[in-house]
């Protein structure tokens, strides 16, 4: 069975080894179950090198040529772009405890992020804020309700 238009990089299985992950230099990551069923696919614009999931099972990082790392739900949402290699990411590695990514590249730099999921969620809520404070109506087309909805979304998260 062919899995990719490209090389497969990378192939993880999940800690529940209920789900695989494969990467690709055809610049995907597709998330298959143990009965060879795709489950989704996440894409990167180049070259995927890398693949890691984390403890828990519920976030995937995948490294690319494209020089970031990505953090995504298993569900398909990305939840952070790490920007900081100078070089194609060879390879992801979680921490035990989920919280750290080990990046290397071929830029020669190993670097150690920080993924503490609250930090990411009042990150995410100071951008959000940011953008309603310098867009007050978000759009014409979405009803006062909604934008009321969008302005709570962050409430009791960070400042």
């Amino acid at each position: 069975m062919k899995v990719h238009q490209g090389l497969t990089t990378d192939i993880k299985f999940s800690p529940d080894n209920q789900t695989l992950a494969s990467a690709s230099g055809d610049g995907t990551v597709k998330l298959w179950n143990v009965n060879g069923i795709l489950l989704g696919i996440l894409k990167h614009k180049s070259p995927v090198n890398s693949i890691s999931f984390s403890p828990d099972g519920q976030t995937l990082a995948s490294g690319s040529n494209d020089k970031m790392v990505r953090v995504w739900h298993v569900d398909g949402t990305l939840l952070k772009t790490l920007k900081h290699h100078k070089a194609e990411v060879k390879s992801v590695n979680f921490s035990l405890d989920g919280q750290m990514l080990a990046t290397a590249g071929a830029d020669g730099k190993v670097i150690l992020w920080n993924l503490n999921l609250e930090e990411m969620l009042v990150e995410g809520c100071q951008v959000l804020r940011a953008r309603i404070h310098h867009h007050p109506k978000i759009s014409p087309q979405v009803s006062e309700e909604v934008q009321n909805a969008y302005r709570r979304l962050c409430d009791g998260i960070g400042g």
